[in-house]
């Protein structure tokens, strides 16, 4: 129930606190995993890059609870792959000629679910298929729809969708 949810909620920031009270930089970093929890059980994950740039994800909750598998919720993961990858092949990473890493560049992400690093790809400028079983597509399909109607930069053509489970022959990848 929600009366439990948000006692839960003040326990774990007072257990954060206590437990880092002593070490400050134990304590930001632990604040700095606050983003964890903000989306875990909304309809909508956003992920807000250094960019300005938002990318919103439709997510459903208990994907595996209700036949379609781990691919419904943006992972913890997914987000901070997502944000090494700005950080450090973005237009905004100045100290390194990494920029144009990812520009024209194939990228084929596997067991996409949500799409979220796989978008994180096309806004640096690659060509990427998203990939996922059957069970799960409808949900990808409509992300990269969503993706791409508020991210008028990334060209159509740069994001595709296919089915793809582990084990199954690749040559309908290429």
């Amino acid at each position: 129930n929600m009366e439990c949810m948000e006692s839960t909620k003040i326990n774990m920031s007072q257990l954060l606190q206590s437990n880092f009270r002593g070490n400050p930089r134990l304590k930001h970093i632990a604040s700095s995993f606050s983003w964890r929890q903000i989306y875990q059980n909304s309809e909508t994950y956003q992920l807000k890059l250094d960019s300005g740039a938002i990318i919103k994800l439709r997510q459903i909750g208990n994907g595996e609870m209700k036949g379609l598998g781990t691919g419904t919720l943006v992972w913890p993961a997914a987000h901070v792959l997502s944000m090494y990858l700005e950080k450090h092949y973005g237009s905004g990473n100045n100290d390194k000629q990494t920029d144009s890493l990812f520009s024209g560049a194939r990228v084929c992400d596997i067991g996409s679910g949500t799409g979220c690093v796989g978008f994180v790809a096309a806004l640096l400028g690659a060509k990427v298929t998203l990939t996922d079983q059957d069970c799960v597509l409808f949900l990808l399909e409509q992300n990269a729809t969503t993706f791409l109607e508020e991210h008028l930069t990334v060209c159509k053509d740069n994001i595709e969708v296919k089915i793809y489970d582990w084990g199954m022959a690749t040559n309908h990848l290429e």
